[in-house]
């Protein structure tokens, strides 16, 4: 069946789809984009150097006699195209080959086109990387239950379209000292973790199988030092724990009420019984389950304590000891929470993949998520990438209900800026300490939102993390708007970077926000008023070859070429469109 186009029409409901995501304080607006390309898909999460790019593309109904322009991009220069004639089917599937080049992101734009006009477009983007590490981007899993394989597929499929490269398998074990539980020498197929939840085998391990046919890493989550009361019992002995008191009277523990299995005691990661222990149950859980690695976990700073000969110990001391240890029994991919950034000088020093940070108070700010990405990336020596834990909506997330769209897209601006990424998706977003806490649901088209940012976060990590530095020399300045080198409430922040031949600026708007806090307990974040025909002037110090723009919030992610001027020794550009984040690149002459 052919369709008539009404591009007036088309043009128009893609206005008031874009006025529906700026029309204030983010709340539920029931208008939504009207789209002829309904959705496009690749294969994997993320590819090695010489993989074939399956790309999907589905349409709302066969085109007739339109057509598919493809075009693929390699940050603002296109490296190749394609052309697909849609003919009746209203679901196109075509393989791309890119480039060999490894740790590179590209943007795939495909347009429909009807009568040389473009009815409709999408983009996605597509990761060509050997080793994670390189662009992490992490999601979790948090609940085993009996469950389809067509539902296992329907959370690894989301995941893998949001470009998630590695998993953390949240509570997925049995006991923390014990992760496997075994029945005659074999694993079981059904245990009840910490939070009294039946976990299954088979689930487990269907999550595992998808997430590695997706490209995706498997980490198994556990504490390092956690052992459950009954520990005795299964070999744990009680000269390992750690006391609140020198007269080891207090056990350092975490109290559960009865809806829990147990309570927690800490044992001490430098004693070499403990290290030899566990490692030896988590050498058992890589020869049951098919894990990549491991996600060790903390309770951040506990001090002080003692061993239970009287000794102090300073946990974060022990981190090091411990995760060399780790790296040599198990000879796997390592990734450790820094609880509040506690112990993370001691984990970066160690072999791990990239550094993690569990964000808490007084680190309740915009400019805090910064200081902690720039402070990572000097602990790593700049080798070492940053994911972080920042919960955004936890006050609402006590409760049923929704995420608040402005919190969480200024949050993810900021993170992505500044070089890092955001632990957020799993099967629900994630806004809880306690991983299957899912009371917030994703509405007001957040999930499309949320799909164009990390789209952007990949097409363009040439220039958002890797090598990229600060530049903390560049100044900018503007007569059409209040910046600042700081991200606050009521002007647009600037950020610049910087690789060689280029300065990267983000600009981020928080022109009409209600604060300047990431963590916003009451969904009170607003979104910022867009900013049109902003100027902004900086001394470049070199002859500028071209500049260009690239926003999640903008054509579909598509860089679009600036104009400049030289005025008075000042180099000279136009923003036309400001919302929450564009990223200005200036190339220089050679």
């Amino acid at each position: 069946m052919k369709i008539k186009i009404n591009t007036g029409l088309v043009l128009l409901s893609l206005f008031f789809g874009l006025l529906s995501l700026y029309s204030g304080c983010g709340k539920e607006n029931n208008t939504s984009e009207f789209h002829l390309i309904r959705q496009m898909e690749t294969d994997k999460a993320c590819y090695q150097p010489g993989d074939t790019v399956k790309i999907r593309l589905t349409l709302e109904s066969p085109a007739g006699d339109g057509k598919i322009v493809v075009s693929y991009r390699h940050l603002n220069r296109i490296i190749g195209k394609d052309t697909i004639d849609t003919g009746s089917a209203a679901r196109l599937t075509w393989n791309w080959f890119p480039p060999g080049t490894d740790f590179c992101g590209y943007l795939v734009e495909a347009s429909l086109q009807r009568k040389q006009e473009i009815a409709d477009q999408r983009t996605i983007a597509v990761d060509v990387s050997s080793d994670w590490k390189k662009f992490p981007r992490c999601g979790f899993l948090s609940r085993f239950s009996r469950l389809s394989p067509e539902h296992v597929d329907s959370v690894i499929s989301n995941l893998s379209r949001f470009h998630i490269n590695g998993l953390q398998f949240y509570d997925w074990h049995y006991k923390h000292h014990h992760p496997v539980k075994l029945i005659d020498g074999k694993p079981a197929a059904v245990w009840q973790d910490i939070g009294k939840r039946e976990n299954h085998l088979r689930t487990i391990r269907n999550y595992i199988t998808g997430a590695h046919r997706r490209g995706m890493m498997t980490m198994a989550y556990n504490l390092l030092y956690g052992s459950w009361e009954d520990g005795p019992a299964d070999g744990v002995s009680e000269s390992w724990r750690l006391y609140r008191d020198q007269g080891h009277t207090q056990p350092a523990k975490i109290d559960f009420d009865q809806n829990w299995s147990s309570d927690i005691y800490l044992m001490n990661p430098a004693d070499p019984g403990w290290q030899k222990y566990i490692l030896g149950e988590m050498k058992k859980v890589f020869g049951t389950l098919d894990f990549d690695g491991w996600h060790i976990d903390q309770l951040g700073d506990w001090r002080p304590m003692w061993t239970s000969r009287g000794n102090p110990v300073k946990t974060d001391e022990t981190f090091g000891v411990f995760l060399n240890a780790a790296h040599t029994t198990l000879n796997r991919p390592l990734v450790m929470n820094a609880v509040g950034q506690y112990g993370q000088r001691q984990i970066a020093s160690s072999p791990v993949e990239f550094l993690y940070s569990e964000v808490w108070d007084p680190d309740s700010t915009y400019a805090d998520l910064v200081r902690i990405i720039e402070n990572n990336y000097r602990l790593g020596s700049g080798r070492l990438q940053t994911i972080l834990a920042a919960y955004v909506n936890q006050g609402l997330a006590e409760h049923p209900g929704e995420a608040d769209p402005a919190s969480v897209l200024l949050a993810d601006a900021v993170i992505f800026a500044a070089g890092g990424a955001h632990l957020e998706l799993g099967e629900h977003l994630l806004a809880h300490p306690y991983f299957p806490n899912a009371n917030l649901k994703m509405k007001n088209g957040l999930h499309d939102r949320l799909l164009k940012y990390y789209d952007f976060l990949v097409a363009y990590q040439n220039l958002l993390r890797g090598e990229v530095q600060t530049d903390s020399a560049l100044t900018l300045h503007s007569r059409s708007v209040q910046l600042s080198d700081t991200p606050v409430q009521g002007k647009v922040w600037y950020y610049a970077r910087k690789i060689p031949s280029r300065q990267i600026v983000h600009l981020v708007n928080f022109m009409g926000t209600a604060t300047s806090n990431w963590r916003d307990n009451a969904g009170q974040q607003t979104l910022p008023q867009p900013q049109k025909n902003t100027v902004i002037y900086f001394t470049a110090g070199r002859p500028v070859r071209e500049v260009w723009l690239a926003s999640p919030d903008l054509a579909n992610g598509l860089p679009q070429p600036l104009q400049f001027e030289l005025r008075n020794g000042q180099t000279e550009i136009k923003i036309p469109e400001l919302h929450i984040w564009d990223m200005i690149v200036i190339d220089y002459q050679d």
